[in-house]
């Protein structure tokens, strides 16, 4: 479980903390509270005015209430109160939150922090960094946050770590008594002094000098109390180190420029199997043996082997701080995460006194970045003694901090760069001493409360994943489940072990099914009970797993087709069951609590859209709808709640689903006679009909929706693409979620979609040229075939559909805007097109007789009292010009005097020409 509960009465269980530091971080069974009226405080005779509060003061015991800052001037640190209990200052903590949910009673619940003075050794060049801004010459310590580390741990010398290089000088002031044994511990023989090496050793394991101590050197190490044990270049050395000499942790900074070997592949997995890190340089980027540039992994390498590229002060992987000529270091998909390598101070050889004092220098390259992560790892080793690889690799990926170019470097650059506080705190917070089996509910959960936030990300567990063929075990990639009555599906679920003990088999893993929701209660929606909702799919009972490891589990599925169908999204819940020494805390009605503070339970809500030359458009109720899913939103809980239900979409690829297509959501009849009067006033919705709606906005939220108890409502959520991007194979997550209104913090559940999009052939809507037309009459608008199936859909300016035919006949009597909207009938992909119909008000009508050579009459047809007809040579001359009678719709005119030719006839109204014909004189 993520933390001890068993003191703690259920009813008070039901907060929701923002963020959780582990408990030696906050002064035990203490919490203070900002009131908002002094009388909720009991004082001499006066009961406090909330029987509520009185209650919790009763149950927990409060032995003592001070107002520690009596004497503050502002007027709410006044109102602030320190309570005491004997029981656990978490559990006080949630209670008050919970009975707080309103923020009727207090302004502030908050646990007291224990102000904690940070590790500051006395070595020179530290000093220098902490105390003259103008000299950093140890501002990698600085950067990943050494001091905070060292304040949890300062290393232990028990902890194994070999580091592999081409020679150390044992007799530099920083290396004295920190190598052991004082030879290389393969060969027996004496150290050759070389500056490479030493300069790694510096980095992980110089002397670091406490507060009142003498220091040999002027560094100070990430690794501080860590020893080394030190080798030269050699696989047999390697593998020496592990098998034989069982050590925790190998630091390699050099790499193969050819291809590796079958035996160096054979050596890595067994140091790997072992149970020992591997923790490897990147690579700088020069050419490898074959002079192509160089790429020190050949992809297959053991994927548990961590790869360590740079970062320079400023958190970029491109190097633009310069201690002599140095290209940025190597980037490629294998690299797990980065650390400082450009500018670092390290040490260079004494070479037995023949150099010159001082005996460190500046040095770049993902060399000198790797020891920096080994000396962490051995800090994370000397807190937590049960880590493994895999183990080890997960937390320093999961607590990096942000490489700021990593843009320029998608995908080869690893998840950031290293934070040594953040990876040390999440090793001892992630160990246990006594049996503690869990699985992950994100990537950066380590298995303890407080890994990760709590937010709408809870229920994506990459510790269960679908597969439509029994591969899972080598596939770990999910898949939506697809649903055939005469093949199963297979579930897997993975099981770490977060203690130093084997869990000798115990306990179960149970697998359940529900439709997909927002708001799901347990066991209500999960145990048979209503077959049509969910079930359970099966019991496995929990093989041994030893210390720090893990085990997949498979489940086979047997969908009903009467319970669930291809359209309809699943979750799907795994629960470690009958542990005794490890058991489930429940909290009925809150299934997000069960998921968030039980790290024996996970979820899995995530939808896997694939659109391809394969996909059809699904049909429903004999309608074409856009690739999707239903789920439901709701409320699933017993009494009345008022929620937000919000549907987001994240940018991938730099666009969002809404950028690229159209989100469009569908109700039921039911759905839309209840939410309808939440959406109509929605700007960042359009209503398509009713119970069809598309969203304006990446992120749109329905707020305030009053849910009867145990009431859900099914909605259909489809993605339509434009035909702009049918070219580019692309990638879009969107969700949906739901939160308390009067908490936003508080989210009770969510679906996930991920989206894959192939590329396909583009086409374009053409609603054609725009057209002119005269009152009363007619245009005909017609669509460009694209050329395959396909729907033509025209629109007019108020949105509403007037035709589904690819030729139309409009009769506006206004200009008049229509948008032409093409729809594949393949796979939906659509574009669309405008054309608009300008109507005349004023315009010529018949001339007769045209060819003239006497009298002509000239009908019109006038919308304005300021009219006039013109006669215009071929010359452009203005031969005549008469005012036109607005109550009559024809005049006559005598053409005899003018010789024969082709003429104009211009009409205008209040001095603007609006139309013009032909005459001809002969």
């Amino acid at each position: 479980m993520k933390v001890n509960l068993k003191k703690i009465p259920v009813l008070f269980m039901f907060m929701l903390p923002l963020f959780i530091f582990s408990q030696n971080d906050f002064y035990s069974g203490k919490i203070r509270i900002i009131v908002k009226d002094h009388l909720i405080i009991p004082k001499n005779e006066l009961a406090s005015t909330d029987s509520s509060f009185s209650k919790i003061l009763e149950r927990f015991e409060i032995t003592n209430i001070s107002q520690p800052m009596f004497f503050a001037k502002t007027p709410e640190l006044q109102k602030l109160y320190e309570l005491e209990t004997p029981y656990s200052e978490d559990s006080l903590f949630i209670a008050l939150e919970s009975l707080n949910k309103e923020k009727s009673l207090f302004l502030s619940v908050e646990k007291c922090q224990i102000p904690k003075p940070l590790t500051n050794p006395i070595d020179y060049m530290w000093w220098l960094t902490v105390n003259d801004p103008n000299n950093d010459c140890l501002w990698p310590l600085q950067k990943i946050q050494a001091p905070e580390a060292w304040n949890i741990t300062k290393g232990d010398t028990s902890v194994k770590i070999a580091v592999l290089d081409n020679g150390v000088d044992p007799e530099h002031p920083d290396l004295i008594g920190k190598i052991y044994p004082p030879y290389n511990f393969y060969s027996g023989t004496p150290f050759v002094a070389q500056n490479h090496g030493t300069s790694v050793a510096t980095i992980l394991a110089a002397e670091t000098t406490d507060e009142g101590g003498v220091a040999n050197g002027q560094m100070a190490s990430i690794g501080y109390n860590t020893r080394i044990m030190f080798n030269t270049y050699g696989l047999d050395a390697c593998l020496y180190a592990s098998t034989i000499l069982g050590c925790d942790i190998l630091s390699i900074s050099w790499y193969l420029r050819c291809t590796p070997t079958l035996s160096y592949l054979l050596v890595e997995k067994e140091i790997l199997d072992n149970g020992t890190t591997i923790i490897k340089a990147a690579g700088n980027g020069p050419i490898d043996c074959e002079g192509n540039v160089l790429y020190p992994f050949s992809g297959r390498e053991d994927p548990r082997v961590i790869v360590v590229s740079s970062t320079g002060k400023n958190d970029m992987h491109t190097n633009t701080e310069l201690c002599s000529e140095q290209n940025t270091n190597s980037h490629y998909p294998e690299v797990d995460l980065c650390a400082p390598g450009y500018r670092i101070m390290a040490g260079v050889s004494t070479d037995e006194g023949l150099n010159e004092w001082p005996y460190y220098g500046c040095w770049g390259g993902s060399s000198q970045s790797t020891p920096f992560v080994s000396g962490t790892a051995a800090l994370m080793y000397a807190v937590n003694p049960c880590l493994t690889p895999e183990w080890t690799q997960n937390i320093l990926k999961n607590t990096t901090d942000t490489i700021y170019d990593s843009f320029l470097y998608p995908g080869m650059v690893g998840t950031g760069r290293l934070n040594a506080y953040k990876a040390v705190l999440a090793a001892q917070n992630s160990h246990s001493s006594s049996l503690d089996l869990f699985v992950r509910d994100r990537i950066e959960d380590f298995g303890y409360l407080g890994s990760y936030q709590w937010g709408w990300w809870f229920d994506n567990s990459p510790d269960i994943w679908v597969r439509n063929q029994p591969d899972g075990f080598e596939n770990q990639i999910h898949q939506d489940p697809e649903y055939n009555p005469s093949s199963p599906v297979y579930v897997y679920v993975k099981v770490h072990n977060k203690s130093c003990e084997n869990s000798n088999s115990q306990g179960n893993l149970s697998l359940y099914w529900s439709k997909a929701s927002t708001c799901s209660s347990w066991p209500e929606n999960w145990n048979g009970n209503q077959p049509e909702i969910g079930s359970l799919i099966g019991t496995k009972e929990i093989p041994a797993i030893a210390p720090g490891e893990s085990v997949v589990l498979e489940f086979r599925w047997d969908i009903s087709s009467e319970a669930v169908d291809q359209n309809w999204a699943v979750c799907l819940l795994a629960r470690i069951e009958n542990l005794p020494i490890d058991p489930i805390i429940d909290y009925p009605g809150h299934l997000e609590y069960d998921v968030y503070y039980n790290n024996n339970i996970a979820l899995k809500n995530l939808t896997i859209i694939d659109v391809d030359a394969q996909s059809q458009l699904p049909e429903i109720n004999n309608l074409k709808y856009p690739y999707g899913r239903f789920l439901y939103i709701g409320n699933a809980h017993e009494h009345v709640n008022v929620f937000d239900i919000t549907f987001e979409a994240s940018s991938r690829d730099s666009s969002s689903i809404v950028d690229d297509g159209e989100v469009h959501i569908f109700f039921d009849d039911n759905g839309w006679d209840f939410l309808s009067e939440y959406i109509v006033k929605n700007p960042n919705i359009k209503i398509i009909n009713d119970g069809e709606i598309v969203l304006r906005s990446s992120s749109v939220k329905i707020e305030n929706v009053t849910f009867p108890a145990e009431y859900r409502v099914p909605i259909y959520v489809g993605f339509a693409f434009k035909s702009k991007v049918a070219d580019i194979e692309c990638s879009y997550d969107f969700i949906v979620y739901q939160n308390y209104s009067n908490d936003t913090n508080h989210i009770v559940g969510a679906e996930h979609f991920v989206i894959h999009k192939s590329a396909r052939n583009i086409f374009y809507a053409n609603a054609g040229v725009d057209k002119i037309i005269t009152k009363e009459s007619s245009a005909t608008l017609v669509a460009a075939d694209i050329n395959e199936s396909a729907t033509y859909n025209w629109y007019d300016k108020s949105g509403d559909l007037i035709s589904s035919s690819r030729t139309i006949e409009v009769s506006p009597t206004n200009t008049s805007d229509y948008c032409l909207e093409v729809i594949s009938n393949t796979d939906g992909y659509k574009d669309y097109d405008d054309v608009v119909v300008y109507v005349k008000e004023c315009w010529l009508g018949n001339i007769y007789p045209n060819p003239a050579n006497s009298n002509v009459e000239i009908n019109y047809y006038l919308g304005s009292n300021d009219a006039s007809l013109s006669i215009v040579s071929p010359l452009g001359a203005v031969l005549f010009t008469q005012s036109l009678n607005p109550n009559i719709s024809s005049t006559i005119i005598n053409v005899s005097n003018y010789p024969a030719g082709i003429y104009s006839l211009k009409l205008k109204v209040e001095g603007v020409e609006v139309d013009e014909k032909i005459l001809v004189i002969y």
